[in-house]
């Protein structure tokens, strides 16, 4: 009855850790960088939409060499906005 309870415990250790290893493997970054000007349209702070121009990346050629496509992917997370 322990080495059951052993071998459950170890396989479900390596199951739990071995997830962070997959998405390490199924990750990567593409760095962008742009910069865009907003010019002040009032005197006062309003809520209003502001235009901004296209930003132009290189994400086709980063999945052709990360062995992916745009319809693969499953997240994107912005990591700053400055």
């Amino acid at each position: 009855m322990k080495s059951k309870i052993i071998v459950l415990s170890l396989f479900l250790s390596l199951l739990l850790t071995s997830c962070d290893a997959i998405d390490d493997l199924l990750s990567f970054t593409i760095s962008n960088e742009t910069s865009i000007q907003i010019k002040s349209t009032s005197l006062i702070n309003l809520p209003i939409e502001i235009e901004t121009p296209d930003v132009t990346t290189n994400s086709s050629s980063e999945f052709k060499n990360n062995k992916t496509n745009a319809g693969l992917v499953k997240d994107v997370k912005l990591k700053s906005l400055k």
